[in-house]
């Protein structure tokens, strides 16, 4: 009789067969050097001299590149990660069920913890630097994907611990990145921003709670765990680690479904308004913030330019939002006119450029318009010469990077060139500029007049005589000062407006609508500076 040959169905069968795959752990497990391992991430984790001096100089590099806002120079601090030994060795205690052990993990990383707090705190309050850059602020927002790369990252430092893949070891400092959230805690004690110390912390806790687990499943994976001890601690370990991590992923989720919300209701917004104001045929959304304050209404600002507002559009947009959105919002709209000269019929061709027509003297209109055609450098909407009045008025189309200076300074020099008329150049409708400080301050110097005097010049020509300047000012440092600060600065702004014959009404946003949200994305020096807002158009 022939032997059975094996089918393919019976091959799958055989390599997925539990026995097989009992009989490949139990082999992987002898040949695993449980002695050797436990031995090294003893030593590894230990407290010494050299782990201090190491905690200090990674949390000094840490420290300097979030002042100096260098994803390189964290990154630096990150590679040394001295906390990952007493980490691991936390993970080894837990699956080893070795009460000394952990305790020996618990006092290396304590020790590391305060070192570390007291290098930055001292950094930073010694430092000419005090600014929340974008690397500070980029980590005092953890959510549930951080949870999930460094409970992974966790998985691949264990393994390379027990596979001898120290190589791998680099690759998990600089993802979960122990030291740089640990940094800015630091920074938050020294400039007592409370938002920002426990923001990282939780991060912080959250890479060192994941890490440490992870860590103990591979250990537990490789058979570090004594065969007595198996079933009924195993039991406590899944226990104890489904709870811990249960509670660090309460506030990380729920900031996770925030930062999803935010953006869903930002783009819908934005879709809503832009489609309302398509509607009315000539006008165009040119700029849009939205901010999400606690326990109100949305908060919507927006810019459009149109060559003939209408006060409806605001009324009309806050309900489709309201009705989008499902939600109440607080609309702030403001309509700039485009323009408010007619079309020059300067614009047309000369008679003398018709084919067939008799040859003409050009007029002095045509001959002005060709002129400023050939010296200005944008291309124009609208050219109107007034030979009787002696008034050259001009609307260029809309130049992206040309700010409100440079366009200020086009109408000077074309005015020098033609000194016995009266030239206006119009400037094409765009966002007024932040006007910034120094840090904080609110001194007006140069740099700041200079600004001010383009806006005021802007809204002379777009004929906008009423304003509201808002103050703002960093959460960093002293709250008190901080809102005393933005308002000095928006009275300080207000006071040159006022000179050159605009109403200006202050406010001071401190802290404003989305500020800890937002400071992330628009950096630390969006919040140092005053705000220059068109008259709202608000339905309610």
């Amino acid at each position: 009789m022939e032997p059975q040959r094996a089918t393919p169905s019976m091959m799958s069968h055989a390599i997925l067969s539990p026995q097989r795959w009992r009989s490949w752990w139990r082999k992987m497990v002898a040949e695993t050097d449980h002695g050797a391992i436990i031995k090294q991430v003893i030593a590894d984790g230990r407290l010494s001299n050299s782990y201090a001096f190491m905690v200090l100089i990674s949390a000094g590099i840490a420290t300097i590149g979030l002042l100096m806002n260098s994803a390189a120079v964290i990154i630096g601090a990150m590679l040394i990660s001295p906390l990952m030994g007493p980490i691991v060795l936390a993970g080894l205690s837990i699956a080893l069920a070795a009460p000394k052990l952990l305790a020996r993990s618990a006092l290396g990383l304590l020790v590391g913890i305060v070192l570390a707090l007291a290098i930055s705190v001292t950094i930073v309050h010694f430092s000419p630097l005090h600014y929340v850059t974008a690397e500070i602020l980029s980590r005092t927002r953890p959510n549930l994907f951080d949870l999930l790369v460094a409970f992974l990252s966790g998985f691949a430092g264990g393994y390379a611990v027990v596979r001898g893949r120290g190589s791998a070891i680099v690759g998990v400092a600089i993802a979960t990145a122990l030291m740089p959230p640990l940094a800015v805690v630091g920074y938050g004690i020294a400039t007592l921003s409370g938002a920002i110390a426990e923001g990282a912390g939780l991060l912080f806790l959250t890479n060192l709670v994941a890490i440490a687990f992870a860590v103990a499943i591979v250990m537990l994976w490789y058979g570090f765990l004594p065969r007595e001890w198996q079933r009924r601690h195993v039991l406590w370990q899944s226990l104890l680690a489904a709870t811990i991590l249960a509670l660090l992923a309460i506030p990380l989720l729920k900031t996770l479904l925030t930062v999803a919300s935010e953006t869903s209701y930002t783009e819908t917004a934005r879709s809503v308004l832009a489609t309302e104001v398509s509607k009315f045929g000539n006008g165009r959304l040119v700029q849009f913030n939205m901010s999400f304050p606690h326990s109100k209404p949305l908060e919507v600002h927006a810019i459009i330019v149109s060559r003939h507002p209408d006060p409806e559009l605001a009324r009309l947009a806050q309900q489709a939002l309201a009705k989008h959105l499902g939600r109440p919002v607080a609309l702030h709209l403001s309509q700039v006119q485009t323009w408010q000269v007619a079309p020059s019929t300067a614009l047309a061709p000369s008679v003398a450029s018709v084919p067939g027509a008799p040859s003409l003297p050009m007029p002095e209109s045509d001959k002005i318009a060709e002129a400023i055609r050939k010296a200005f450098p944008f291309p124009l909407r609208i050219l109107d010469v007034d030979v009787a009045k002696k008034e050259i008025t001009l609307l260029p189309t809309a130049e992206s990077g040309v700010s409100l200076a440079a366009w200020r300074n086009m109408e000077t020099q074309l005015q020098d060139r033609y000194r016995h008329w009266q030239l206006t150049l119009i400037p094409p409708a765009q966002a007024l500029p932040n006007v910034d400080f120094a840090i904080g301050s609110s001194h007006i110097g140069d740099q700041q007049a200079e600004q001010v005097a383009a806006i005021v010049w802007a809204l002379q020509r777009w004929q906008v005589a009423r304003v509201a300047v808002i103050g703002r000012a960093s959460t960093v440092g002293n709250q008190s000062f901080n809102a005393k600060l933005a308002e000095a600065r928006a009275r300080a702004i207000a006071e040159l407006l006022r000179e050159g014959g605009i109403q200006a009404h202050t406010e001071a946003e401190f802290v404003a609508p989305g500020q800890l949200q937002e400071e992330p994305q628009r950096g630390f020096a969006y919040y140092q500076s005053v705000d220059i807002r068109l008259p709202k158009s608000s339905a309610g």
